[in-house]
Formats: structure tokens, sequence, C-alpha cells
């Protein structure tokens, strides 16, 4: 399906010729959806989680498994400390995109704040097997060894995650590292 339009008798204009509509909606889809999820994520920025939260449950009436929605969600869940839509959000993530650290990043946290150490370190430790080079994971894993007292492996998560460029002029993980 084409479309031409032509400069109108007493109104000036552009002429487009052979449009393929088609083409230019699955561009527009694909940008409107990049665009939705940043405006909710402009709300939820904004402290507007209620409705962050409306629009990211939007986005999964249409796509169930979309792990940037189910991850936002389990987020302002955690914040208004409602643990239990988390943990459901942030494992529903997880069940959908094995191979993706994120999920199990997120709901460690969730196991930590509820002092099950266990699983927090669990799912930390997956998050790793799967993007080892990610300096978030460890400085989280480190935070957790701390709480357990295991001084060892938290300074070395706290080195391993200090070794990475975005860190290692942070002065906070210096110190994290030295008690």
């Amino acid at each position: 399906e084409t479309i031409d339009i032509y400069e109108g008798d007493k109104r000036k204009g552009w002429k487009f010729e052979n449009i393929d509509i088609e083409s230019a909606r699955q561009v527009l889809n694909y940008d409107m959806d990049s665009y939705r999820k940043n405006y909710a994520y402009a709300w939820m920025h904004e402290g507007e989680l209620d409705y962050a939260m409306s629009l990211f449950a939007s986005i999964l009436e249409e796509e169930p498994e979309d792990e940037d929605a189910l991850n936002a969600m389990g987020i302002i869940s955690f914040v208004q400390s409602n643990f239990r839509d988390a943990l459901a959000y942030f494992s529903e993530s997880i069940e959908y995109h094995t191979s993706s650290s994120v999920g199990y990043k997120n709901r460690a946290e969730i196991y930590k704040q509820q002092q099950d150490f266990k699983n927090a370190l669990s799912d930390l430790n997956k998050a790793i097997g799967i993007d080892s080079d990610n300096p978030d994971i460890y400085i989280n894993r480190a935070s957790l060894y701390y709480l357990l007292e295991d001084w060892t492996n938290a300074y070395n998560d706290y080195s391993k995650a200090i070794e990475n460029e975005i860190y290692n002029e942070e002065a906070t993980l210096y110190y994290l590292r030295a008690i």
C-alpha cells in the first residue's frame, strides 16, 4: 500500500510519492514502543510511581513477557514496600528471560531486604554466571557478604568491581573495601 500526496490548489504543501505505508507503520510502532517505555520511566524517575505503574501495566497487557516492564513494575513495587508483588514481578522476569541477569539481581535485593541471604546469594551468583562483566552485581554481592561478615569475599567482590573502568575511580568502593 502506497500513498501519493501532491500540492493542493490554494495552499503550498509537500509532494510525497510512493510512500510505503506499511513500512512507515512498522517504524512508527517500534518507535512508539520505545517511546512508551521511556515515557513510563520518566514518570517513574519523577516519583509518580502509581502513574508509571499504570503505564507499565498497559505495556504488559500487550506484551506480558516484556522484561523492562516486568522489572520496572518490580522496582516500583519494591520502592512502595510491596515486596510480595516485587518478588512476583522479578520471578516472572526470570521465568521469561533466563539468560538475563537483571531479574536475578533485582530479586536478590528483595531476598536481602527480607534477610533471606541464602536465596539472595544464590540469585547474585546466577547473575554473575550470566553477566560476569557487570560490576554492579559484584557490588551487590559484596554488600551481601559484608552483612554475612564474610570479609574476604566482600573484599574480593569490591576489588572485582573496582577493576572495571566505570568504578576504578569511585572512592566509596575503596572505602567499603577497606572496612
